[in-house]
């Protein structure tokens, strides 16, 4: 579902909020939108189509048998639906709108819980997937029919710049993502994959925190800044409220990840302390290269957006996969922190560049 969603919203969501943050005008906005659902919806078709015909042809493979493929292509469909609420979400973001993102994020939240603890043990997951697909009906309240003509043609529309970065993040991520797990777990052991992905979800929840501040506080303002000392003073700000907490942060996370893996998940968790220091300093990497990664956004500098995609889980999913059999957690820790120094180094690079 997230993969099929993500292929639209990763990229055109963040575009749409960097042009709507760019104008006042109320219609201006609205053909926006009505033109983000024209091309997100577009470009996820193809991907809902392939993800629910791979739940029938390679059920074995991709759930182990253990989920129907009515299930899967039901996931599907309700990724492709999910764009709708997501973009609609990027609307809200580019207004600065944030007392409805975070109305419409808690009555999401409800709407899943309830769909869990109501349903029955054999249907829950079909349960929680109508609870997500629920919110698309947001639309019914906010895209209303055009006033006047668009400004924009459709085969020129400026959005249509965020479609290969859209692309290259909604796949490249999640499908590295799921090569540097099989490689750990081939090389060492599924015990240290497990490890190493408790890690990641403990930076990734200062990440995740970072990433919503510079997403939903500072992209608006960097896009609506212009391109001259007004942006790199944002940036710099941006850079400061995120950098320094979030040092913080994962530095005691450093201190206590032995008790924090005990707690969260079990006591069989144990990563060495060099391997979690680099992957805590790796993440903190991360969040920097972030930074800059949405001043291109908002820059529009979609190729470099792109092209540095690569430098970041996709090199760090090679670089595991090459070292084979040789490959060891501390290894692992070393290539997540080189992956993201070389994305921070390209980042800085593209943003600064006139």
């Amino acid at each position: 579902m997230e993969v099929v969603s993500g292929v639209a919203l990763a990229g055109l969501g963040t575009g749409l909020a960097v042009y709507v943050a760019r104008t006042s005008r109320t219609e201006r906005q609205r053909e926006l939108l009505r033109e983000a659902f024209k091309i997100g919806l577009l470009i996820a078709l193809p991907f809902a189509v392939a993800a629910g015909a791979a739940g029938y042809l390679f059920n074995e493979a991709l759930t182990g048998a253990r989920l129907g493929a009515g299930v899967v292509a039901l996931a599907a469909a309700v990724g492709w639906i999910g764009v709708i609420p997501g973009l609609v979400g990027s609307l809200w973001q580019g207004q600065q709108r944030r007392e409805l993102l975070l109305a419409f994020a808690c009555v999401s939240a409800v709407l899943s819980l309830a769909a869990a603890g109501l349903a029955q043990s054999p249907g829950v997951l079909v349960a929680l997937l109508v609870a997500q697909a629920v919110p698309a009906l947001v639309v019914l309240f906010i895209a209303r029919p055009a006033d006047t003509a668009g400004r924009f043609r459709s085969r020129s529309h400026p959005l249509k710049r965020y479609v290969l970065p859209s692309i290259a993040i909604g796949l490249l991520s999640p499908a590295s993502a799921l090569v540097a797990r099989a490689a750990v777990g081939d090389a060492l052991s599924w015990h240290d994959a497990g490890v190493l992905q408790a890690l990641w979800r403990l930076s990734d929840w200062v990440g995740g925190f970072a990433g919503g501040v510079l997403s939903f506080y500072f992209l608006p303002q960097l896009a609506a800044s212009g391109q001259g000392a007004r942006f790199r003073t944002v940036l710099r700000t941006a850079a400061k409220t995120t950098l320094v907490p979030a040092a913080l942060v994962l530095g005691v996370c450093c201190v206590v990840q032995g008790p924090l893996l005990g707690i969260l998940y079990s006591d069989e968790f144990r990563a060495t302390d060099t391997t979690a220091v680099l992957v805590f300093i790796g993440a903190w990497v991360r969040i920097a290269s972030w930074v800059a990664m949405f001043g291109l956004y908002a820059q529009r500098r979609t190729i470099a957006l792109a092209a540095g995609e690569f430098l970041s889980l996709p090199l760090f999913a090679a670089l595991a996969v090459a070292a084979g059999t040789r490959l060891t957690l501390e290894m692992v820790g070393v290539f997540w922190l080189l992956s993201y120094c070389a994305y921070l180094a390209f980042n800085w690079w593209a943003v600064r560049r006139t």
